[in-house]
C-alpha cells in the first residue's frame, strides 16, 4: 500500500495524524524520493545513462534518455528519505 494513500485514510478518522503526515508529503525531501522512486522501481538503475522506450497514454511508442542521477545524489536521497521515515515513525508513536 502507498504511504500517501494510508496518509489520506487517516483525514476525518485521526485529522491530527493526517496533518502531521501530510506535512511530511510537502517536504520537497519526500518530493525527490518519489521522483528517483520511479526509475529504480521499474528496474532503471538510476545512475546509468541509457535510452528508455514507454508507450503513452495514446498507444504511441516514445524513447528518450534517462536522467542520469549521480552516486551521490541517490545516496543524500537514501538518508533524506530515512530520516522522513523516522520522522513518520514519530509522528504515529506520538
Amino acid at each position: 500500500m502507498e504511504f500517501k494513500k494510508v496518509v489520506r485514510q487517516l483525514k476525518g478518522k485521526d485529522d491530527d495524524m493526517f496533518l502531521k503526515l501530510s506535512e511530511i508529503m510537502s517536504n520537497i525531501e519526500f518530493i525527490n524520493a518519489n521522483t528517483y522512486r520511479n526509475p529504480i522501481t521499474h528496474n532503471f538503475s538510476p545512475n546509468m545513462p541509457g535510452l528508455v522506450r514507454r508507450t503513452d497514454d495514446n498507444g504511441f511508442v516514445i524513447e528518450y534518455v534517462q536522467e542520469y542521477f549521480s552516486s551521490s545524489v541517490v545516496y543524500e536521497n537514501i538518508k533524506s528519505v530515512l530520516e522522513l521515515l523516522k520522522r513518520s515513525i514519530e509522528v504515529i508513536k506520538n
